[in-house]
């Protein structure tokens, strides 16, 4: 593209889209109210090479120190920045625990999901 042209042409755009491979995904912010968890856990598709998690936050929003957990039997703080007492962490694990089977289709098909199948596995969740 021209540096001095500050839009794409149509065939520019064309190239963009059909030569890069993108990735996409799916997420959602979860409230307590769907979870039983106080506090936002974020859920998504399948993002990069990192095996299957969720985060959660205190509140919701990309900037607002986090951790990840695995979603597996026996769930682990993988990484994080935010420090969460016992109490909410046992909560985590516990949802992550009951939802175990449905965090990973979403991991892993959540992008094959249409907008009806992903509202009702929202509203479906065993809380902790």
């Amino acid at each position: 593209m021209d540096e001095n042209k500050h839009f794409l042409t149509a065939k520019e755009v064309q190239k963009k889209l059909f030569s890069e491979k993108e990735t996409y995904f799916e997420m959602a912010n979860l409230p307590e109210s769907k979870t039983g968890v106080k506090g936002v856990i974020y859920i998504s598709t399948k993002q990069g090479s990192h095996g299957p998690r969720i985060k959660y936050f205190e509140k919701p929003g990309s900037k607002q120190s986090s951790i990840s957990i695995s979603i597996s039997d026996d769930p682990k703080v993988l990484t994080g920045d935010l420090e969460v007492d016992t109490k909410t962490l046992s909560a985590i694990f516990e949802f992550v625990k009951n939802n175990q089977e449905v965090l990973l289709n979403f991991w892993y098909k959540g992008d094959e999901m249409m907008d009806d199948e992903v509202q009702e596995m929202k509203n479906n969740f065993i809380k902790s």
